[in-house]
Order: structure tokens, then sequence, then C-alpha cells
């Protein structure tokens, strides 16, 4: 039998042969027909990595003659990138991203596919204050869920302070960081150039980018924060970027009595301190001022809203500060008192009436308090405010009682973090950032000289807006208003 074997073995091996020799031939006819393609093949491949080579030594050469110029030159020195520091920290989250999710809650085993776990999927990137994570959000742990464990996230990335934002649905930008660009003080020379009254500059946010406050339709502005915080110079910086202009005109009051406002007396058409008789005739004036116009608006500018014409020197755009305005609104602290309380339930409602109806005939009213509670600040005036500050707090009650209770579901923008003195000048605005509805900035900080000289340039502008107006209104305006 094994005889038998030998010659069916050798003819094996011969059709073995065979199918080689063919397949040889085979591949010899193909690239002999494709020998134009592949030589211009290799000709381009050749002329691309002689590109890149001399693009190269170009490069090389520039950053040479970079270097020696910088090197040469005094006292400079090259530093590299600021990113660069925090190059190891994002590689190192990067790599553990994974098992901080899990242990974080922010993952889940899928239900419908046995052993399998859905993690957010995320790119970390090292940035000029720390590290940047960029994340696709999966079902169950959202813009909420890291929110609530941002002091986690920022204890596993060993940064100060970690801060959520939503740019769109389904995503997330996760900023750890290491150095807080809201530490960085903002001066006069940092102030963007203006962009016209209705826009007004509140500062610069914790991603380098300036913010601004479009007025256009916007009948009060509401300012709450500890004492020292940053509410007067921010308020300040606001006088000082529309006393320029004559379609502006200020009625300012300032119930700490401390001489905030001093600089700008020669400016505010009508002034007043800690006196509520001095503030009801403020108030009154101002609402006084707002039920004419109410009146004389469509007769006189052809529009039911003063916005569509803009404010002018005819028509300026009345602003009314109250500064500690607790001191005229806080109804509880002189409850009982048979000649104060009239007095603040008037100033309640003046004050409330002005940013209930105000918005179409350009009265802009700013109450701000050093004692953010519904009392200082009732939620009949806080909530017809359309934008609203609070700078550093001590409770996240008081942060609600000037941003709303929406702030207690965003503990990342909460203006509590900001209590620290460090922060001082810092706080939370209701601007839209992407889709969350709260934006930390930094406010611009003036020298007393600074707003000094402002106030004596724009002084001669100073005028009574009702003495403006192109025809006279009488004083009780009372009839006319109530056919409107």
């Amino acid at each position: 039998m094994s005889a038998c074997r030998y010659p069916e073995h050798h003819g094996n091996a011969a059709r073995g042969g065979g199918l080689g020799l063919l397949l040889l031939i085979v591949i010899a006819l193909v690239t002999w027909k494709l020998r134009h393609a592949v030589l211009e093949a290799l000709f381009w491949a050749g002329v691309i990595a002689l590109v890149l080579v001399v693009a190269a030594a170009v490069l090389l050469a520039v950053r040479l003659a970079r270097r020696h110029r910088k090197a040469s030159a005094p006292r400079t020195s090259i530093r590299p990138p600021t990113w660069l520091r925090h190059l190891p920290r994002a590689l190192w989250a990067a790599a553990r991203w994974r098992h901080t999710v899990r242990n974080l809650g922010l993952a889940y085993a899928d239900k419908h596919h046995k052993g399998m776990v859905r993690h957010p999927a995320a790119v970390i990137h090292p940035s000029a204050h720390g590290l940047t994570a960029r994340i696709r959000t999966v079902p169950g742990s959202g813009r909420a869920e890291f929110d609530q464990a941002a002091e986690h996230i920022a204890n596993a990335w060993r940064v100060s302070r970690v801060a959520v934002s939503q740019p769109r649905p389904g995503r997330l930008i996760v900023r750890g960081l290491r150095h807080d660009p809201l530490l960085e003080v903002l001066g006069a020379a940092d102030i963007p150039p203006g962009r016209g009254l209705r826009h007004l500059y509140l500062g610069r946010d914790e991603h380098g980018t300036h913010r601004f406050a479009d007025l256009a339709n916007v009948p009060g502005i509401c300012v709450g924060g500890m004492p020292g915080a940053g509410k007067s110079t921010e308020i300040t910086s606001w006088i000082a970027q529309l006393a320029p202009s004559p379609a502006v005109q200020f009625a300012l009051a300032d119930g700490k009595n401390a001489g905030e406002f001093d600089d700008f007396a020669d400016r505010a058409y009508v002034m007043a301190g800690d006196d509520l008789d001095e503030v009801v005739d403020l108030l009154e004036r101002q609402h006084t001022l707002m039920t004419d116009r109410l009146a004389s608006v469509r007769q006189l500018l052809g529009v039911k809203n003063a916005w569509h014409r803009g404010p002018t020197e005819a028509w300026p755009l009345a602003v009314t500060i109250l500064d500690e305005c607790q001191s005229y609104l806080d109804l509880t602290a002189v409850k009982g008192d048979k000649q104060l309380e009239p007095k603040v339930r008037r100033c309640i409602f003046l004050t409330s009436s002005l940013i209930r109806r105000g918005r179409s005939v350009m009265m802009l009213t700013v109450p701000a308090t050093q004692k953010p509670t519904t009392d200082s600040l009732p939620s009949s005036i806080r909530d017809n405010c359309p934008v609203s500050l609070c700078f550093g707090v001590k409770t996240i009650d008081a942060a609600a009682a000037t941003l709303g209770t929406s702030i207690r579901d965003y503990p990342s923008y909460s203006p509590v973090t900001l209590a620290d003195p460090a922060y001082a000048g810092c706080c939370t605005v209701t601007l839209k950032s992407g889709t969350d509805p709260f934006t930390r900035l930094r406010g611009p900080y003036l020298t007393e000289d600074q707003a000094a000289e402002v106030a004596r340039a724009s002084a001669h502008l100073c005028r009574d807006p009702r003495a403006v107006l192109p025809v006279v209104v009488p004083d009780d305006a009372s009839t006319l208003v109530g056919s409107l």
C-alpha cells in the first residue's frame, strides 16, 4: 500500500508547481500592464516627499532665525507656550478618564448588552489655564450630572476649579482651571471699544470673551453681593461708559450715603442719599417722567416703543440707580413705624412701577444691594429685571434672591464660590452661554481718578429729561395715561 502512495504524491507536487508558475505569470502580466500607473504613482510620491522636505527645511530655518533674533535681543528669552506646562496633566486625565467616570457614576452598564459599559466619550487637551475636555454625553449622564460631580472631577484632575458648560445638546465642555482666569484683573486699558449706547460692557468671562448686555427693551438690571464684592465698581464703570453721551441722563441714589457717586454729582440731574424723603422725591420725579413719556411717545416719536428711534438728546435714556437699595425697599426693617413704613411702601411701588412700565419709553432702573434677600429686593422687582448680576455671597439663598431660584440647579455657576476676597469684582450674570442660562465674568476696574476724569469731561451734558421734551406735557398726565 505504501508503494501506491508515492506516485500520487508526486502528481500533487507537479500540479502545485504548475499553479505557482501560473500565478507568477499572472502577476508579471498585471505588473507589466500597470507599469505606467506604478511609475506615475512613484513619481508623485517622490514630488510630495521633496515638497515636505523643503517645507520642513524652510520651517526649521525660520524657527532658528527667530530663536537667534530673540536670543540677541536684550533681556528677552524664548518661552514655551502656556498650555505646554499642562500637557502631562491632560495626558494623565485622558488615560484615567474611563476610570474617573465609572467611579463618579457618570458611566453605566448597558441593560441590553450584557457586559457593556457606556462611557461618555471625551477628548481632553491642555489649555492656557489648565485642561479642557470636550464630551459627548450618554443617556442618564448629562449637564446636571457633570455639574454635581464637578468638585470630584477637580480633585481627580488636581485643579482648583472645574467649570461645566453646554454649547449645544449632547455636547459638554468641562474646563479644569489650574489658574483661574477670573483672577486676572481687568483694567481700563483692557476694555474693548464700545458698541454704542445699546450695548453695555459687563466684563470678560472665564473663557476670555468680552460680554455685553443689550439695553434695548431692558427696564431693569438687578445687582446683589456682599460688601466689598465689587457692586459699586461695576456700576461706576457703567456710568463711565454712558456718561460721555448726551443721549443718557442719570438719577443717582446712594443708600449708604458713602459718597460713591460724588464724582458724578454734576453729571446727574438729580441725586439723593440715605434720606427717605429725598429718595421718594427722586422716584416720584422719575415716575412722573415715565408717565409723561407714556402719554406722549406715540405723538412725538410716531411709535409706541421709543427704542425703535433709539436714545437721542431730545429723548434720552433715563437711568435710575438705587445703590444699597435695602435702605429704601426693606419693608421688614421698618414694620410698625408709622413714619417710615409708608415711605418705604411708596419706594417699593414706584421702583416696581418704573421697572414694569418703563421698558418702552427708555427708562432703565438699577437696584443694587449688599443684602440680597426677598425683603431688601422684593421679588416683584427682581423678577421683572431681565438682567441680574450677583457678586460673591455666602449662601445659595442670597444668590437665588438676586438671580432667581434656577441658580440652584447650576452649582458650578454659583456666586457662593466667589465669596473669597480674591474674586472681588467677579460675578454671575444672567447671560446665556450656549444652553446654560448663566455666565461668570470679571467686571472692569476703574480707578477713582479715571472715573472723576470722565465725570468732569461730561458734566456739561447734564440735562433734565423732562425739560428737553419737544412739547410741554402737563404736570398731571394721569388722565392721559389712563386712556392708553
